[in-house]
Parts: C-alpha cells; structure tokens; sequence
C-alpha cells in the first residue's frame, strides 16, 4: 500500500471492527479473568449506539472540515512531500492539535455542550470512548487543523492523522489495563492517566 492510497483510508471506519473486537475482550477479561471493571449492559448498549450514530453523522459532515481544509491549501508555504517522515512529524503536531482542542472542550461552553456527552457515563470502558456527540464539526474547534495545512502538510494526511489520533484514544478507555512502565507513563497518556481525567471527584477535575 502507497503513502497515498493509506492516507486515503477513513481510519474510523477501518477501526470500527477492531473496536468491538476489544470491547468483547474487556468484557471477558473481567467477568472470566476478573481483571477490574464493571459490567452494565445497558450503559455498554447506549455507548455503542452513540458512537454509531456519531461515526455516521459526523462522518456525512467531515466534507466541511476537508473542504475548509482543501481552502486553506491555497495559502500554504510550501507544500511538503508525501514521506514516512513526515507523516510521522504530522501525527505528533495533530496530537498537540488535539490536546489544544481537548481543553477548548473542558474550558468553554459551547464545545462542551458536545463533548460532555463523553463524560455522561458513570463507567470507564472501551464502549465509553465509543460514546462521542454528534456535533463535532460545528463545535469550531476543526480550525486548529488549518496551521497543519498551512505549514505545509496535505489536508488529507491532516485528516489522517486526526483519525488515527482518535484510534489511539480509544484504547485508553478501560479499567482492565493497569499502570505502564514508568518511562511509558511519562511519555505517552495511558489508560491509568485517562481513568484520572474522567474522575468524578473535584480536585480531579479537567485533570491530565
């Protein structure tokens, strides 16, 4: 497979099996191997319809963010070429990219009216990452891709690496996972790190 053609890909939609794959897993991994978790049906059951409903609508409204991306290419530097390298330079400034957008969504208003859904759930699950709102390209928050674009980087490669970016925080979402080796843990987020952020308790709060 080309550079090309992999950029291509919807990531979502590919990773869409492999999601289920692992929910079942930590299904089995805590009623047989009784690793911790906690089972609820009907919460899995919401989360898993959500995240549907939400792959296909905010998959129907991703021509905005492309075709607003596809705009912004006419003001780019220079374009840079279609190499592993830099593939691997734009996946880590996307993952500054989401971080930025993460903490627009905890800190004003109208992105988290979207992203609260995520956090309505009283479980930590894999089926819980799949629990994401319907809205996100309206949340204006899609902007902080155009600096990508602008610097160089084609928009599809941009809406690549969000989508695999998003793949990655998926499996961040359970409890059965403990805590990684320490040079993991200061370097990457980790489930153990996750399971802070989604904590109910106050001082917790908008954490990591």
């Amino acid at each position: 497979m080309t550079l090309e053609s992999l950029i291509s890909l919807d990531i979502l939609y590919v990773a869409a099996p492999i999601y289920f794959a692992f929910i079942v897993i930590e299904v089995l991994a805590i009623k047989y191997f009784k690793r911790p978790g906690q089972l609820e049906a009907r919460d899995d059951a919401l989360s898993i319809f959500m995240g549907v409903v939400s792959l296909l609508s905010n998959g129907a409204a991703a021509f905005l963010t492309l075709a607003m991306l596809v705009w912004a290419q006419q003001f780019q530097i220079h374009a840079l070429p279609l190499t592993v390298s830099t593939l691997i330079t734009c996946f880590i400034l996307d993952d500054l990219r989401y971080y930025l957008h993460h903490r627009i969504a905890h800190r004003c208003r109208w992105p988290w009216a979207m992203h609260i859904i995520h956090h309505s759930s009283q479980r930590f699950s894999f089926a819980v990452a799949l629990r994401q709102g319907w809205t996100k390209h309206f949340t204006g928050t899609t902007v902080l891709k155009i600096p990508l674009v602008l610097i160089g980087f084609d928009p599809l490669m941009v809406i690549f690496c969000g989508g695999l970016n998003a793949v990655y925080q998926f499996f961040l979402h359970t409890e059965t996972v403990d805590r990684m080796p320490r040079w993991f843990e200061a370097v990457f987020n980790t489930p153990s790190h996750h399971r802070v952020h989604h904590g109910k308790n106050p001082k917790y709060l908008d954490a990591n």
